[in-house]
């Protein structure tokens, strides 16, 4: 397929498609798909290491709970302030 455009919109769309580090073929196929360019960061792999401990921790007492074992509100407490600070960190957000 050729697409013919202006040279300005060429250089526009090469500053772009560099901007998003996508090649401008990539980056004028998903204009024409959707229109949207989505590029997913790397995450810290330490940070999802503890992320996927504290979920696990929160399942775990899901189950536990569901099989009538009491669990204090402290623990559950801890997990969920673990992971909202986890999810801070990673947002980059207070």
């Amino acid at each position: 397929m050729h697409i013919r455009s202006t040279t300005a919109d060429k250089a526009r769309w090469e500053r772009e498609a560099d901007r998003y580090k996508i090649s401008l073929s990539e980056f004028v196929r998903i204009k024409l798909n959707d229109g949207k360019v989505r590029v997913a960061t790397a995450a810290d792999p330490a940070l999802l290491d503890e992320l996927r401990r504290q979920g696990n921790n929160l399942n775990q007492m899901m189950h536990a709970i569901n099989a009538g074992h009491f669990i204090h509100p402290s623990r559950v407490e801890a997990v969920l302030e673990a992971l909202h600070n986890l999810y801070r960190q990673q947002i980059g957000r207070s």
